[in-house]
């Protein structure tokens, strides 16, 4: 059997100017070199930034415009450092190193030789150790203990919210580059579990495990796929717990699995009945029935169709969405990473904010297509509550022009990232569609339009979601139709499919009303409102408090400057000088924008299948901003827009 050791102890930090860490753990020099950053404890999973501000090193970025006093950080190399026992490499055996997540390039050192390189913040990763730590046991027969190093190099310039779609070939999130809701903290780190995987034989390879379930006869099935071939006399074990007679002995050799489940019980979104979940062990056996390899994990059965909305266009894509032959409302939150240094939130982190959005009333996530995949326990969370969810792949808007790239080389990398992400999470009842990304567009007739199923790179993804997780939708990007948004000459005419914003009143209460009772649109897979976080955490992390009617204060154009509502709250007779009004005002305003615009598209249903409210909860503290959760995961006001049954 093979074995696993965990790493997640023991680890230091240093920071270092460019290189010189390389130089000084090959000693080339005889001169010892010492680092810029004296070493300070480090977590893993955890970031860079994390560490410094945990030994008092830099201060806490949240706080003023005091992010900007961190940016240093991006230009230093960081080493993440600890010791491994030199008996384990005497054994002869084969030493694995898994990283489940780095953000997001460098190089992994054991002893004074490179194991390899990494530069995807969006790929798990494996290093063979076994014959770097060979060679330095050459040279030092006598240590009890073998350096092992994960060096970060420096991180790309610019990945920010403007900029060029088509240059972008950084496999990096963008998010924390600056965006409308965040200023820039680059994050540097280990971001998942590290552990040694010792084999002494045949591992199973990459496998994509799903289900699917019909509703009018309750069976359920499986389907797994082998991502590489198995010598023929090995063979897998195939077992789902709570299942009776669900065990199934599969020569090896076999790509694509697929298997009767029999009669099961559904995974039911909330609201609707119990999320039935149950634990499928796959084993690599060898020809004696002994196990190689093993691999288990949480599933459920349900089913999910796509249905036409009333008075759809012919060419309109479907949007009522249908679990086990239910069509319901999508009443959906757009999901963006917690923190900018994200490598340090916690399992407690995501539990607050998932279970706030069901006990709201939400019953979509959707993870915006500007960061990544999100940890394994996110998915799991959404399965325990019954949440559904929506999963972008890495690619993003850029303003300046918003066009993936075409060239085969990026595409490939793509396609690598895109089967990472379906192997790891194709499991998951939740997860119910894959997207290319957001607000991806093109000129087409002279005007930049949603992009299509032609280009490229969408193109591929769309044939590797159908090869290799067939029933679950691929949207190419979102959002998708004929036009972005709701055009005004078009409004009304059955001419809109799924699209984003507005994100903000540009007249009256009255004006906006309207302007929702006359959508066409199918979904409405992004639209928000801006409002004030609350006067107790404007104070807290403002520094000197900002005056609501100071906009040229730092501390609202550090983070919310695309947000301000100076001329509204002026207009309403604001007081200047008073933080708890304008908070009130503002709060007030943003819960009736959005209660507004939600009820006109839920009224509207089946003729319009959703909304998406952007965005959920601020990973920095905007003093004003369009997330409904604060900072701290707790709802402002307009977060009860959608209260009660979904």
């Amino acid at each position: 059997m093979n074995d696993i050791i965990d790493l997640d102890d023991g680890w230091r930090l240093r920071g270092w100017h460019a290189w010189q860490w390389k130089l000084a753990l090959s000693r080339e020099t005889g001169v010892e070199l010492r680092p810029i950053t004296r070493p300070v404890p480090a977590r893993v999973p955890g970031s860079v930034q994390g560490a410094l501000r945990d030994a008092g090193l830099i201060p806490d970025w949240n706080e003023g415009t005091r992010s900007l006093e961190i940016e240093w950080i991006e230009n230093r190399h960081w080493t993440f450092e600890r010791h491994l026992p030199a008996a384990w490499f005497r054994e002869g055996r084969s030493w694995v190193l898994f990283c489940e997540a780095l953000d997001h390039a460098g190089i992994v050192m054991c002893g004074n030789t490179e194991a390899g390189a990494f530069d995807s913040a969006h790929l798990p990763h494996r290093f063979d150790l076994a014959a770097a730590a060979a060679d330095y046991l050459t040279k030092n027969p006598a240590v009890e203990s073998i350096p092992l190093v994960i060096a970060f190099t420096h991180p790309p310039r610019n990945l920010g919210q403007v900029g060029r779609t088509s240059r972008i070939r950084d496999a990096k999130p963008r998010f924390y580059y600056g965006w409308d809701w965040t200023p820039r903290i680059v994050q540097t780190g280990i971001c998942g579990r590290i552990r040694l995987e010792i084999a002494d034989g045949p591992v199973l390879p990459g496998l994509t495990v799903s289900t699917n379930f019909t509703a009018s006869s309750s069976r359920g099935g499986l389907r797994i796929a082998l991502a590489n071939a198995l010598p023929a006399e090995l063979a897998l074990r195939i077992k789902l717990d709570s299942i009776e007679s669900c065990e199934w002995l599969i020569p090896a050799a076999a790509g694509i699995i697929e298997l009767d489940a029999g009669t099961v019980a559904p995974w039911q979104p909330h609201g609707e009945g119990p999320q039935e979940l149950h634990t499928l062990r796959i084993t690599l056996e060898d020809a004696e029935g002994r196990t190689l390899d093993a691999w288990s994990a949480s599933l459920g059965f349900r089913e999910i169709r796509w249905l036409p909305c009333e008075q759809a266009t012919p060419d309109a894509e479907p949007w009522i969405l249908s679990v086990n032959g239910r069509p319901r409302f999508i009443t959906g939150v757009n999901w963006t990473p917690i923190r900018p240094n994200f490598a340090d939130v916690t399992e407690s982190d995501y539990r607050k904010r998932l279970e706030t959005y069901r006990e709201l009333g939400f019953n979509l996530i959707r993870v915006w297509g500007g960061a990544g995949l999100e940890r394994e326990c996110f998915y799991q969370i959404c399965d325990e509550l019954g949440l559904l969810v929506w999963q972008e792949f890495p690619w993003c808007s850029s303003g300046i022009d918003n066009r993936p790239p075409d060239d085969q080389e990026t595409i490939g990398r793509a396609l690598q990232t895109a089967r990472s992400f379906i192997e790891r999470r194709a499991h998951h009842p939740s997860l119910i569609l894959w997207c290319g990304g957001n607000e991806l567009q093109e000129v087409i007739d002279g005007r930049e339009r949603p992009l299509t199923r032609e280009h490229p790179l969408v193109a591929a993804l769309g044939q590797l979601v159908a090869t290799i997780d067939p029933d679950r939708r691929f949207l190419p990007t979102t959002p998708f139709g004929p036009d972005f948004s709701i055009t005004p000459e078009n409004r009304g005419k059955g001419h809109h499919h799924c699209v984003h914003g507005p994100w903000k009143a540009d007249g009256s209460f009255e004006e906006w009303a309207d302007w929702w009772r006359e959508s066409d649109a199918l979904f409405h897979a992004e639209a928000g409102a801006p409002g004030a976080s609350p006067a107790e955490m404007i104070r807290r992390f403002a520094g000197k408090p900002p005056l609501p009617g100071d906009a040229s204060h730092p501390a609202w154009l550090h983070a919310s400057s695309w947000w301000l509502q100076w001329d509204e709250w002026l207009a309403s007779g604001g007081d200047a000088s008073d933080l708890e009004s304008y908070v009130n005002w503002s709060q007030r305003y943003q819960l009736g924008l959005l209660a507004t615009a939600w009820r006109a598209c839920r009224d509207r249903f089946p003729r319009c299948g959703g909304f998406i409210v952007w965005m959920g909860h601020d990973s920095f503290p905007c003093p004003v901003n369009t997330s409904i959760l604060d900072f701290d995961g707790n709802p402002k006001p307009a977060a009860f827009f959608a209260a009660g049954p979904p």
